[in-house]
């Protein structure tokens, strides 16, 4: 019996040994074969190190692989100013870090990063940390942990100068774009007849907004931008647009006679209106493409149409569209026909003014504003904020808003803004 009892505990403790040895062996090998990749503008990056938890024996054991890998770091050459990262599909969370020279230029997530533009041309270190989580309860034990992954980019952005188009007609806008300025300096430019352009920020580039108005001269021009003591020369080509001329019996029945014009109401329009043109909120504001102020109502007077009088030798010129409102709807609650912001921006006057009735001014950003001229009522106050197609005012049955667009102190078409194919839109 005591044999037996002891070739027993032999047999168990062989048993042990076995399935130890068998624990032990897994356990110990128990790493990830295949880490998970990322891709770096289309460059499969590999894992350079992990931190994960192995399942061993179908998940009743878990082990920690965490090591670094010794890789030597890719390279990747661009000439913009920004890479685009794609990590693993089963990564739950992503984080991007950057830096120069030691120095941290961006840490943050994936989402984050998308708004990263390198400040200068160089050499970047990357490091991108994925994270995947465990398995849930029902599903088959995975590892999981993280794995992070480092490379270099080296960054050459070459600075662009551009306008587009480079031949307008009288009415069009003319856009000036400064890319890849690294080192963020802010320039300036000036056409060859003397007009200077305001430079403002748009998706990260120094854009301005030249106005060609229909009384700018045709003919060959020069664009000239100053950055860091660098001219670049722009060709611009104005070309003539034929505008309709309308014989008029007297100037009564010219556009906006019903303002009073005398000498007193012009000297307050002045004071009121013309330091305007000078000023500019420096953020653009507009949101996509100009809508009609007065929704669904055709233009009854275009912009540049020329108004003949009797025995006069040049036509006076239209500097805006004209809006007639249609008569009053039978049994509606209200005459008025609703005036709404052809685009978001900022109210910088809403009054009345002898010259041009109740008056509403919008800047949509850069220098760029709405005038709207002669409405029945103003809805919205100095200082206000505006969104597109919000109600500003009203317009009574066949009275007639004039609506103009400015760029500094010159005026461009307003409904060529609405066509979508401005250079104010690219």
């Amino acid at each position: 019996m005591k044999k037996f009892l002891l070739w027993l505990l032999m047999v168990l403790l062989g048993i042990a040994a076995l399935l130890g040895g068998t624990v032990w062996y897994f356990y110990s090998g128990a790493q990830i074969e295949v880490l998970p990749q990322i891709t770096a503008n289309g460059q499969a990056i590999e894992a350079s190190g992990c931190d994960y938890q192995v399942p061993v024996l179908g998940g009743v054991l878990f082990k920690q692989d965490a090591r670094a890998i010794d890789r030597q770091p890719v390279l990747i050459e661009t000439e913009e100013r920004h890479i685009q990262i794609t990590p693993d599909a089963a990564a739950i969370e992503t984080t991007v870090a950057i830096t120069k020279e030691n120095q941290t230029v961006f840490e943050g997530s994936l989402g984050e990063y998308e708004a990263f533009r390198f400040p200068a041309n160089g050499t970047y270190d990357y490091k991108v940390v994925q994270k995947f989580a465990p398995a849930a309860e029902n599903e088959r034990p995975r590892a999981y942990g993280s794995a992070s992954y480092e490379f270099q980019v080296r960054v050459s952005v070459e600075l662009s100068v551009t306008s587009t188009p480079s031949t307008a007609k009288q009415g069009d806008i003319v856009m000036v774009r400064v890319a890849n300025n690294l080192d963020n300096t802010q320039p300036s430019a000036v056409l060859s007849d003397g007009t200077r352009l305001n430079f403002i920020q748009v998706n990260g580039d120094y854009t301005a907004y030249l106005p060609i108005s229909y009384i700018q001269e045709t003919g060959k021009y020069t664009i000239t931008v100053t950055l860091n003591g660098q001219t670049y020369e722009l060709p611009l080509t104005v070309e003539y647009l034929t505008y309709s001329k309308i014989n008029v019996a007297d100037a009564s029945q010219l556009p906006d006679a019903a303002g009073d014009s005398s000498p007193a109401s012009t000297e307050q329009f002045r004071s009121a209106i013309w330091p305007l043109y000078q000023q500019m909120s420096a953020e653009k504001l507009w949101d996509g493409v100009f809508i009609a102020p007065l929704p669904g109502v055709n233009v009854s007077f275009g912009y540049g149409t020329g108004s003949m009088l009797p025995g006069a030798s040049t036509s006076v010129r239209h500097g805006g569209a004209d809006y007639t409102a249609p008569d009053a709807t039978e049994g509606s609650a209200t005459n008025a026909a609703a005036v709404v912001a052809p685009n978001a921006g900022k109210v910088v006057f809403a009054g009345e003014l002898g010259l041009t009735g109740k008056t509403i001014v919008l800047e949509h950003g850069g220098g760029l504003k709405s005038f709207l001229f002669h409405l029945s009522s103003v809805d919205v106050s100095t200082g206000s904020a505006v969104t597109k197609g919000q109600q500003i005012g009203t317009l009574a049955p066949k009275a007639t808003l004039h609506y103009e667009v400015r760029i500094g102190n010159k005026t461009v078409d307003p409904v060529r803004l609405m066509k979508g194919d401005s250079a104010l839109y690219r």
